[in-house]
């Protein structure tokens, strides 16, 4: 079962937000009756390009619960230079 189009995944690309790669996340497992306690599950079909094989390299295998899972995702890829140049353009 294919759930995402690829453009609606997070890539850890500029100009990628993770934000709005979550909210599509919530609500597409949100209408199939998933709850949160079984997000860490599948949070990889979510992700794309560089942030999927991050998650392979630093993440699956290793038994984090979801929000740790965002944490490094989020971490590695939002650097403040990517922040700032985001907010000057």
């Amino acid at each position: 079962m294919k759930v995402y189009k690829d453009d609606k995944k997070y890539g850890g690309r500029e100009y990628d937000i993770l934000d709005v790669k979550l909210q599509i996340f919530f609500d597409y497992y949100g209408k199939i009756g998933l709850e949160e306690r079984q997000f860490h599950l599948i949070f990889s079909t979510m992700l794309k390009d560089k942030a999927s094989d991050f998650y392979y390299d630093k993440i699956a295998g290793r038994s984090y619960d979801f929000r740790t899972m965002i944490d490094l995702i989020r971490t590695y890829f939002k650097t403040e230079e990517s922040r700032q140049k985001y907010l000057s353009e």
